[in-house]
C-alpha cells in the first residue's frame, strides 16, 4: 500500500487509482492509518514537549489518540462523499471509495496536522496541502464511482472534496486529547 500511496501522491491519475482499486484492501487502509497516525502523534508529541513543555505522558497520549482521530475523520469524510457521489449518480461502494480516498487523505492530513504546528507559515502550508488533497481526491472519487463513464463535473467533485476536507479537519479536531 505504501507504493500505491507514493504513486497516488506523486503521479495522480485516474488510471493510477483504478489500478490501486485491485491492489489495496480495507485492512491495509486501517493498518496504515494506525501506523501513520501513530508516527504523526509521536512527532507532534515530541514537538509539543520541546516547544511548549508538554509532559511525556501528554506526548504519549497524542501518539495513541492521533491514529484514531485519522481513522474517525476518514470514515466521516467518506460517509459524506458517498452521499454526495450517490446524489450525483455515482455507482461505487463505501469500502472501495474509502480505500481509494485513503491513499491521499491519510498521508496528507497527517502532514497538514504537523505543518499546522509551525507558527504562522505552517498554517499556510497546511492549507496548501489540504487543497492538494481535495484536488487529487477527485480522481480517487471518480475511480471509485465509475471512472470516465461517470458523467459529473470535476468542479462539483472538487467542491465536494473540499467541503469533505473541512469536515475531516473538524472531525480530527473534535476528538480532544
Amino acid at each position: 500500500m505504501i507504493a500505491q500511496i507514493g504513486r497516488a501522491l506523486t503521479r495522480p491519475s485516474l488510471d493510477e487509482f483504478e489500478r490501486a482499486r485491485a491492489i489495496v484492501h480495507l485492512r491495509d487502509v486501517i493498518l496504515i492509518t494506525l501506523l501513520i497516525g501513530g508516527w504523526t502523534g509521536a512527532i507532534g508529541g515530541a514537538i509539543n514537549m520541546l516547544a511548549i513543555g508538554d509532559s511525556i505522558v501528554e506526548a504519549f497520549t497524542l501518539a495513541i489518540i492521533t491514529p484514531f482521530r485519522l481513522l474517525f475523520a476518514l470514515v466521516v469524510v467518506n460517509a459524506f462523499l458517498l452521499l454526495v457521489a450517490r446524489a450525483l449518480g455515482g455507482r461505487g461502494d463505501f469500502s472501495t471509495q474509502m480505500v481509494l480516498i485513503a491513499l491521499v487523505f491519510i498521508p496528507l492530513n497527517a502532514l497538514a496536522s504537523l505543518l499546522a504546528a509551525i507558527p504562522t507559515f505552517g498554517a499556510m502550508l497546511a492549507i496548501v496541502v489540504l487543497i492538494y488533497n481535495s484536488v487529487v481526491s477527485v480522481l480517487a472519487l471518480r475511480a471509485a464511482h465509475g471512472g470516465r463513464a461517470w458523467r459529473v463535473s470535476n468542479i462539483a467533485l472538487v467542491a465536494a472534496t473540499f467541503i469533505s476536507g473541512i469536515i475531516g479537519w473538524i472531525a480530527i479536531s473534535s476528538i480532544s486529547q
